[in-house]
């Protein structure tokens, strides 16, 4: 880690190419993160950069000692809790603006994009699909959980939440994928058929 916080040191002060050996040391595991988070390659894209983005400009605030990993897990986490926001009040706007012009039916297909995941296996597509039902705080604590190994103490710390808060979160995240994968079972069964 004493390479990492010296190219660190670089990036406060500016530095583009020690930024540009970061961003190809840290690429891969983002990105992995993100689509885990956002669940299909588009928006795991767009959410890295805007990640290495916040990186660039935040570095400053990167304190002496510091996981720096955790760190930048903590920005792609809070990054995408603000597009999920920004998603969730531009939905509500254009319902709202589409109540005020008495607008009869609306195309709510117009805001989702279909599911990109058709490289992936069917599993993981499954598990992908059920990982969408969850609230982005619930998906947040699973994927740092189960996808990135964190320990409760390090989700609480990642996001600044109390380790009973983590508890909670995971606890409803597993109830409410326990049937959802159950039911994808049963259909990945059906489509094997």
């Amino acid at each position: 880690m004493a390479i990492d916080a010296q190219i660190v040191e670089q990036i406060k002060r500016k530095n583009t190419d020690a930024f540009r050996l970061f961003v190809e040391r840290y690429q891969k595991r983002l990105y992995f993160m993100c689509f885990d988070l956002t669940g299909n390659h588009h928006d795991a894209e767009d959410l890295s950069q805007d990640v290495f983005i916040k990186v660039f400009r935040s570095a400053h605030q990167l304190r002496d000692n510091q996981d720096i990993e955790g760190w930048l897990y903590r920005i792609a986490v809070n990054a995408f809790l603000d597009k999920k926001r920004k998603r969730i009040n531009r939905i509500l706007r254009f319902w709202l603006d589409a109540e005020d012009q008495n607008i009869d039916s609306i195309d709510s297909g117009s805001t989702h994009r279909p599911d990109t995941a058709t490289d992936e296996s069917l599993i993981r597509h499954h598990i992908q699909k059920a990982l969408k039902k969850l609230s982005a705080r619930e998906r947040a604590v699973f994927v740092l959980r189960h996808y990135q190994d964190y320990s409760l103490y390090e989700i609480a710390q990642t996001l600044s939440i109390a380790e009973g808060t983590v508890k909670s979160l995971l606890f409803r995240a597993a109830k409410k994928l326990r049937p959802l994968l159950a039911n994808c079972v049963g259909q990945i069964m059906e489509d094997a058929r």
